[in-house]
C-alpha cells in the first residue's frame, strides 16, 4: 500500500500547508437536507437539490445579505460612517442591516461620517471604507482610494482588496473563510464538528452504504485548494463509498499556468433564449494579485443538447468565450471581459436539468484583448462541472 505526501496552498492567504494523507473518519450521511428547501450559508441562499444529498448555493452578492434562505437587498453600505447633520454621526454595521446613529458631544461636530474635534493632531486617519479621513494642518480632509482598493482600518492604508466582501471559500479542508465587508482581508470560521469545508460551506460528507465512509483529507479538498500533487488512496472499508454529489473537477490552463476555478462554477440556462451560460471563477491569490474569471456562453443551444461547437462557426449555436482577469475591471469600454475569444473550441458532454450538472471541456487558442492592443491570451485544456443553478 502505498501513501503519498502533497502540499496544498491555501485560498488567498499565501500560505502553504504540508499535511500526511491521514484519515478523517467523519460520520457520513445519507442526505444533508430536505428537499426542496431553503436556508441561509452566511450570504449564500442554498436550495436543497431533489435527493437530498447536496446543497445548490448562490452568492446573494456584496450589496445583498440573506435571511430565512431568501437574498434581500442591503439596508446600507457596510461599514459605511456619514453624517445626518451636523451634531449626528451615522454608523452601517459590517453586514448591511442596521444604521446605529451616534450624537456627537458637546465641542464635536460630524464630519466625514464621524464626530470630530474642530481642530486635530497632523498625520490621524480614520477609515470610512474606500475613503481616508486624514488630519492635514490641524483640520479634517476626506482623501479616497483609488480604484479597487479600501482603507484597511489596521493599517490606516489604502490596499487592494483581495477578496469580493462576504465571500466565502476554504482555507482547508475544516475552515471556511469570509471576506470581510471592505475586501481588505479574511476572517476564519471553524467547521462544527463532524463537518468539512466545501465551496466555501460547511456541511457533513456524504456516503452510500451501511458503514461509516473514510474520507481523506486531501480527497475533499480537491474541490477547494489552488493545488494538489497525485496520490493513492487505498478504498474505504465494507461497501462504503464517498459521493459527494459536487462538480469534481473546474479548471483550465491560462496563459502557461494551471487555474482552479473553487470560488464559482455555476451556469444558468435560458429556455426563452435558448442561451445556455457558463461563469468560472478562480480566488484571488493575496494582494495585489488578479481573480481569474471565464465565462463560456452558448446562444442557440436546445436543452440537453449535447455536443462539439466552435467560436470561429456560423451554426445555429453561437459560442463565446470571455477572460476577466482585472485588466480593464471598471472600464465602460471593457465592463464584461478583459480578453475574447476568436477561435475557440466547447464541448458539452452532460446537459443536465435544473439542480444538476453541466460537464465538459473547453479551449481558447486565439484571446483578443478587449481594446485590441494587440495582446492575446491562451486557454487550454479547460474543464467544467457546473452546477445549474436555472
Amino acid at each position: 500500500m502505498k501513501y503519498l505526501y502533497m502540499t496544498v496552498t491555501l485560498l488567498g492567504f499565501g500560505l502553504a500547508l504540508s499535511c500526511s494523507k491521514t484519515q478523517n473518519t467523519k460520520k457520513c450521511v445519507d442526505q444533508v437536507c430536505t428537499p426542496g428547501t431553503t436556508r441561509c450559508f452566511g450570504d449564500y441562499r442554498a436550495v436543497c437539490q431533489l435527493d437530498g444529498r447536496d446543497w445548490v448555493i448562490s452568492f446573494c452578492g456584496s450589496h445583498s445579505y440573506c435571511e430565512n434562505g431568501t437574498c434581500k437587498k442591503a439596508g446600507c453600505d457596510a461599514g459605511l460612517h456619514f453624517c445626518d447633520n451636523t451634531s449626528m454621526a451615522k454608523t452601517c454595521d459590517n453586514e448591511g442591516r442596521q444604521m446605529t446613529s451616534t450624537r456627537c458631544s458637546s465641542g464635536q461636530t460630524c464630519q466625514y461620517g464621524f464626530c470630530l474635534d474642530k481642530r486635530c493632531k497632523d498625520g490621524e486617519v480614520l477609515c470610512n471604507n474606500n475613503e481616508r479621513v486624514v488630519c492635514m494642518k490641524g483640520l479634517w480632509t476626506n482623501m479616497e482610494c483609488p480604484e479597487h482598493t479600501a482603507c484597511n482600518p489596521q493599517t490606516k492604508k489604502c490596499e487592494r482588496q483581495v477578496c469580493q466582501p462576504f465571500q466565502a471559500v476554504c482555507a482547508d479542508n475544516d475552515t471556511r473563510a469570509v471576506c470581510n465587508y471592505n475586501g481588505s482581508g479574511f476572517k476564519t470560521e471553524d467547521c462544527p464538528e463532524g463537518q468539512y469545508c466545501s465551496r466555501g460551506i460547511c456541511m457533513p460528507q456524504v456516503c452510500k452504504g451501511t458503514h461509516d465512509a473514510v474520507v481523506y483529507d486531501a480527497q475533499v479538498m480537491d474541490a477547494d485548494v489552488m493545488s494538489q500533487d497525485a496520490w493513492d488512496a487505498p478504498p474505504p472499508p465494507g461497501d462504503a463509498t464517498v459521493d459527494s454529489g459536487q462538480p469534481t473537477k473546474n479548471q483550465a490552463e491560462i496563459n502557461g499556468s494551471m487555474v482552479q476555478f473553487t470560488v464559482e462554477h455555476d451556469c444558468t440556462y435560458s429556455p426563452a433564449e435558448q442561451k445556455l451560460r457558463i461563469v468560472l471563477k478562480g480566488p484571488p491569490a493575496g494582494i495585489g494579485t488578479h481573480q481569474d474569471q471565464v465565462t463560456i456562453q452558448l446562444t442557440g443551444i436546445q436543452e440537453n443538447q449535447t455536443g462539439q461547437f466552435h467560436c470561429q462557426d456560423n451554426g445555429a449555436v453561437r459560442v463565446n468565450v470571455y477572460y476577466r482577469w482585472g485588466k480593464y475591471t471598471g472600464d465602460p469600454k471593457c465592463p464584461d471581459f478583459d480578453y475574447t475569444a476568436t477561435k475557440c473550441t466547447v464541448t458539452i458532454d452532460k446537459f443536465g436539468m435544473r439542480q444538476g450538472l453541466v460537464t465538459g471541456t473547453f479551449e481558447a487558442p486565439v484571446m483578443q484583448d478587449c481594446k485590441q492592443d494587440g495582446t492575446q491570451s491562451l486557454i487550454k485544456q479547460g474543464v467544467f462541472n457546473a452546477i445549474r443553478n436555472f
